[in-house]
């Protein structure tokens, strides 16, 4: 057992470095990012090689990476550059939730008679693609879905998640710009960092760790200070945001070198951690229809989310990230904006994806209750 944690640990801390120096060695950071190979990793570990994995290990990783990655990210954000493109971000999420919505009642509509409580499963899918994972957990409770229902959902969620991420950080950047605009930055050193990354300065990394620490101090304080319990995801994800976000006005942290690219390397973290927790043996043998119907949904929500977004003239960028925080939630969001090499929507995608776990609990549940009047 000891072993094990300790080879987990070892995994999830050292192997983001050698996904870096891979991509950086043989140039594959256009069709496999680091991103991918970490998530790869991970899957092929915790479903193809015959060990004992502990669970509690990834479980603590991501809850810890995120807490740090949040801040790290938000320290360099220019917010007042943002609210230029705000209105066009909003559009683009906003086309994300109605396609979730005409997506979810007709491939529910089509599974009626092949899937018992259709509409249940619906309701948990479309708060998870329009808020996340907490929400689905509520919705799942406000519906009185079982605990078989909640795996099933789970399972499938990250199956579909998983391949559908990998498409997001590898080839999605060029596929959607066969027919979606391109991105025009408003940020002009943003884009220059991003060409020419700056050398990595310890001191400026330990400064950097600091301001997250303190970041994350304050949100749990005023958490604690204000329910008595450190369990609310939604309220701890919005103080965090807010705090680190208002550090960022503070022009020395505003311009505060390598702060990003520790934000991403926790980030990379969180993904072998993730790939980790993905034992597909439960879905593949129980939950082959729940499976198809949530394929289904992934791919009627991808599709014509990106057929709005061509008829609205939303830019390819903008469209990958509001569809990553509808899909995942703000968790995500650091990832596929490395992956497309985007700084400047960051707080873009976590600001909506903080407004779709402020809606998906109702999205979900309203969702459930208007295909069981429909269907049932």
């Amino acid at each position: 057992m000891a072993w094990d944690s300790i080879f987990q640990g070892v995994l999830i801390v050292g192997f983001p470095a050698l996904a870096i120096w891979i991509t950086k060695r043989f140039s594959t950071a256009n069709w496999i990012s680091p991103v991918v190979l970490c998530y790869a990793v991970g899957i092929v570990i915790a479903n193809l090689v015959p060990i004992t994995l502990q669970t509690a290990i990834p479980n603590t990783f991501t809850k810890a990476t995120i807490m740090f990655a949040i801040p790290l990210l938000l320290l360099n954000t220019d917010v007042l550059a943002w609210l230029k493109q705000a209105k066009n971000t909003l559009v683009s999420f906003a086309l994300c939730v109605l396609s979730g919505f005409v997506a979810t009642i007709f491939v529910t509509w089509l599974f009626a008679d092949k899937l018992p409580n259709s509409w249940r499963y619906a309701g948990m899918m479309f708060s998870l693609f329009t808020g996340g994972v907490p929400n689905m957990q509520a919705v799942a409770l406000m519906l009185n879905a079982t605990e078989e229902e909640i795996l099933l959902v789970s399972m499938a969620d990250i199956l579909c998640g998983g391949i559908y991420l990998m498409f997001l950080t590898s080839v999605a950047h060029r596929f959607f710009g066969l027919f979606l605009t391109p991105y025009v930055s408003s940020v002009s050193i943003q884009a220059h960092q991003l060409n020419n990354p700056l050398p990595i300065q310890w001191r400026q990394v330990l400064l950097s760790l600091a301001l997250a620490v303190f970041s994350i101090g304050i949100t749990l304080g005023v958490t604690w200070l204000f329910t008595g319990e450190i369990a609310s995801i939604v309220l701890i994800l919005l103080l965090l945001t807010s705090v680190a976000i208002a550090l960022s006005f503070i022009p020395a942290i505003r311009q505060l070198p390598n702060t990003f690219e520790v934000g991403e390397y926790f980030l990379l973290m969180f993904c072998v951690a993730l790939g980790l927790l993905a034992d597909f043996s439960t879905v593949l043998e129980k939950g082959g229809t729940v499976l198809y119907f949530m394929a289904c949904i992934w791919l009627g929500v991808a599709g014509l989310h990106a057929l709005l977004a061509y008829f609205f003239r939303i830019d390819r960028d903008t469209y990958l990230i509001t569809s990553t925080a509808a899909i995942y939630g703000p968790i995500f969001i650091g990832q596929v904006a490395t992956a497309i090499g985007n700084r400047d929507l960051v707080f873009s995608g976590i600001a909506t994806g903080l407004i779709g776990y402020a809606i998906g609990n109702y999205a979900g549940y309203g969702i459930g209750q208007l295909l069981y009047a429909w269907l049932y």
